[in-house]
């Protein structure tokens, strides 16, 4: 269990620097009935209303359950869970049953302020929880709205829109480990009902929880940095526009998955026979670790070959919404842009063996634009058209090593 010290510091014109939603009273007048509004019909509309299974989040939510990237949502998520791979980056998302079958292309859809993003590297988390206002997990197939690939279901991540007040922000939480992380927001009004600007900036390191007993002695530490910046603009009544950029870079260490102990212990028996008996390596050289006396262990890894991953993404996004006369009827562009690149050295053998090594690169393009009309009534006929574009554009190579030990027998 992970043990933590949180700090927050808010600073506000208002009051209202964590996300209040209204309420509705219920025949009760004791009992009172909180309203979420969520977008997974690509209007604004209640919880309750929407014929979708979701569950929803608000930021009052996210901060209480101590929600702090894409893997906690499983915890609170009927029907969805997550599979962490080699580090923080590294997930493979279930909802229903249904995960990613093999290949590039996932099969659920990752979307933030409408754009989806699933197709960027390490799917921005380092930004993902930062100064969130919603997020919603659609389960089951999601084509008919949100178009291609989202046969299992769909996370919609909403960002909190600039405010014409100032406030700001901080926020900090300190764990074993090395663990530490920090959040800073902060809101500018730049011109009453016009513009606003909305900055925020996240950073968090750990050392790792496992010790290397291998000569390369990296461990699985991390570091992770993001910004996001958003601007709101109201030229007119009919007309708003909110613009997003997102940047963030991920270091990881060593991979955070643990060979099996008797494996581990095999292989140490291995090199004592090598060792002793064809003298290919030098007297002494077996490292002092995990042995078959501890055929289950979680805390030890070995290796030889240095290992690490880097992953550096950028995401611009566009929200455009013109209402009509009327109110009842919106024309709404909504465009994304986004690029990411990936490094990383892999011990293929995961031992101290100089067997073989991997190296991995791979950048990618991201482009979107969804043009949409559609009714904003209460009627009970809704509709929407309209046409939606995307390209993505992936390259990459990888190079396989093999070490002396192999060369050597």
């Amino acid at each position: 269990m992970k043990r933590s010290i949180k700090i927050a510091a808010v600073c506000s014109v208002s009051a209202a620097a964590i996300l209040s939603t209204p309420v509705t009273a219920a025949d009760d007048d004791d009992f009172m009935l909180e309203e979420i509004i969520v977008t997974a019909q690509k209007r604004e509309e209640s919880l309750q209303d929407a014929p979708i299974s979701i569950t929803a989040f608000s930021k009052t939510d996210l901060l209480e359950a101590g929600i702090d990237g894409i893997a906690d949502y499983a915890y609170l998520t009927p029907g969805m869970s997550i599979d962490e791979g080699h580090n923080k980056s590294d997930v493979d998302i279930v909802i229903r049953g249904i995960g990613n079958l093999g290949g590039s292309t996932d099969l659920f859809g990752m979307y933030v302020d409408g754009v989806e993003l699933s197709a960027v590297s390490g799917r921005m988390l380092g930004m993902s929880m930062l100064d969130v206002e919603r997020v919603e997990v659609l389960r089951g197939p999601q084509g008919t709205t949100f178009g291609r690939n989202v046969v299992s279901g769909a996370i919609n991540i909403t960002t909190t829109t600039p405010k014409y007040e100032f406030e700001g922000e901080s926020r900090a939480e300190y764990g074993r480990f090395g663990e530490f992380s920090t959040q800073h927001i902060v809101n500018l009004p730049l011109k009453d009902n016009v513009a606003a600007l909305r900055l925020g900036a996240t950073y968090s390191k750990g050392d790792g929880h496992l010790t290397n007993t291998g000569s390369a002695s990296d461990t699985n530490d991390f570091e992770i940095y993001g910004l996001r910046g958003t601007l709101l603009l109201e030229p007119s009544e009919n007309l708003t526009a909110k613009l997003t950029f997102m940047y963030d870079n991920q270091n990881f260490g060593a991979e955070g998955r643990i060979p099996d102990g008797r494996l581990v212990g095999t292989v140490i028996q291995l090199r004592e026979l090598i060792d002793a008996g064809l003298g290919l390596l030098p007297p002494g050289s077996i490292p002092a670790g995990p042995s078959l006396l501890f055929p289950e262990q979680n805390r030890f890894i070995e290796t030889n070959t240095p290992t690490f991953q880097e992953l550096e993404n950028f995401a611009s996004t566009a929200n455009v919404t013109y209402d009509f006369a009327d109110g009842d009827v919106s024309l709404v562009t909504v465009a994304g842009y986004a690029t990411s690149k990936r490094v990383s050295q892999l011990d293929t053998d995961r031992t101290d063996f100089d067997l073989n090594s991997q190296n991995f690169n791979v950048d990618g393009d991201f482009f979107s634009l969804e043009t949409r009309l559609q009714s904003n009534g209460t009627e009970r006929l809704n509709w929407v058209a309209g046409v939606y574009y995307s390209t993505v554009s992936t390259g990459g190579s990888s190079a396989v090593r093999t070490g002396s030990d192999i060369e050597a027998l």
